[in-house]
């Protein structure tokens, strides 16, 4: 089962308790209760929030679309019937809820923001001595209103309510009713907003698709209807970008004021830093690979008949250094063996997780744990297994030596319970 952690805001302080639909679970608890740094100095307004996907979903990045449009439903109820603030102040990560001693599972981590060098600025630019038409105001309160937002939704609206400002100011047309009747034609003072946005969209460089996605998204988020999952998302954040330039290139243009600082590219899709770990004690991660994927779309900001869209998504590997510290409660519970024999089985699997990965050293570490306990039950073909393992082990490690010590204890017991491992075994011995 699939959980997205994170940490929420109230203004009205909310009780630890946890609830459940037919889609859902949703677990809100105090930071205090996990035991973890630092949890007790953390005000009750902020709590932490889990919340579990009951369907089964392969695809980590669907499932994290799925809860994440969860979060924001639950965190808008909150809001409601507290009748206060609520807001989501972090993502913490998204993983297995549980997973086994052993076990080798994905884990991820939104990277919100978009690390960019900025310049300082001169109040003088805001050119605040010039009169300014008040039917733009709006604009601008808009526009902070999108930039500002955490929620690409919200984003989306307001830059789209912008547009739709633009219209109602700019506009010739106006609404018109016909009688069915009588085929008298009312006017209803209303502005015709429809086709100066499209017009406007088309100038800056966007297509017939792209223009009736743009509207069709905009009806889905201010209606509803929509299925929110992960292509939604990426649509959503795709068309918001272009909207984001044509806002800020309208307004530059109506204020004839120069934007200080400027983005060469937007990130178009949540980027994510996604790992593959495995559980090697009761509290205890190994990274086993990592990487961030972020899609991008590079832009020409200043409008030009020949601006062109580039998108450009990109997957890349992050070296053991360059992986983002993890608080110790994002990461899912273990679920510890229940029997001696178990343990045996688990740390064989981390024990081949590191010889796999050409970790020698650490595989002979869990080999040899899962040697000991196989002893200590007297389990011949768990002892003959760890023996064999162990051998592999000294023979990566250049030690032939302690290698044969190992395969011919293997060797011996395979041949006494008539396994076919025996062979393998003695073939071993026999080519080194």
């Amino acid at each position: 089962m699939w959980r997205l952690r994170s940490e929420i805001y109230t203004e009205v302080v909310i009780e630890p308790e946890k609830i459940e639909n037919t889609n859902i679970i949703i677990s809100v608890s105090a930071f205090s209760d996990l035991n973890s740094e630092n949890g007790n100095s953390i005000p009750a307004n902020f709590r932490l929030c889990d919340i579990y996907l009951k369907k089964e979903e392969n695809d980590l990045l669907e499932a994290f679309s799925i809860l994440y449009n969860e979060l924001n439903c639950f965190i808008d109820r909150l809001s409601f019937v507290s009748y206060g603030k609520a807001s989501l102040q972090n993502i913490i990560s998204i993983s297995p809820d549980i997973v086994k001693l052993g076990e080798i599972f994905e884990i991820a981590v939104p990277q919100a923001n978009q690390t960019r060098k900025t310049n300082n600025i001169l109040l003088s630019k805001l050119n605040y001595d010039k009169p300014l038409n008040p039917q733009y105001r709006r604009l601008e309160r808009l526009m902070r209103l999108g930039l500002n937002s955490f929620s690409e939704e919200e984003k989306y609206l307001s830059y789209y309510s912008l547009l739709e400002e633009i219209a109602n100011n700019e506009s010739a047309e106006y609404i018109e009713t016909t009688c069915n009747k009588c085929g008298h034609v009312t006017p209803t003072g209303r502005k015709k907003t429809g086709n100066f946005i499209k017009n406007l969209l088309e100038q800056h460089g966007l297509d017939s698709k792209m223009r009736k996605e743009a509207e069709s998204i905009r009806n889905k988020i201010a209606h509803g209807g929509a299925e929110k999952n992960k292509e939604y998302f990426s649509n959503v954040a795709k068309i918001s970008s272009h909207l984001e330039e044509i806002c800020l290139i309208e307004i530059e243009s109506r204020f004839e004021i120069d934007i200080v600082n400027r983005l060469s590219n937007h990130i178009i899709d949540i980027p994510m830093f996604k790992h593959s770990c495995m559980a090697i004690s009761n509290h205890d991660f190994e990274f086993i690979s990592s990487s961030l994927t972020v899609n991008l779309r590079f832009v020409k900001l200043k409008h030009s008949d020949e601006a062109k869209f580039e998108n450009q998504s990109s997957s890349v590997g992050v070296s053991y250094n360059q992986r983002p510290n993890l608080s110790e409660i994002a990461f899912p519970d273990i679920l510890m063996p229940f029997s001696k024999e178990e343990e045996i089985v688990a740390y064989q699997n981390i024990g081949e997780t590191y010889y796999k990965y050409n970790e020698q050293l650490k595989a002979k570490t869990f080999y040899f744990k899962s040697l000991n306990i196989a002893e200590e039950l007297d389990n011949k073909e768990a002892i003959a297994c760890g023996n064999a393992n162990m051998g592999n082990t000294y023979r990566q490690l250049n030690n032939i030596i302690e290698a044969k010590k190992h395969w011919n204890k293997s060797f011996e017991i395979f041949q006494d319970i008539k396994s076919p491992m025996a062979t393998t075994v003695k073939k071993w011995l026999n080519e080194n």
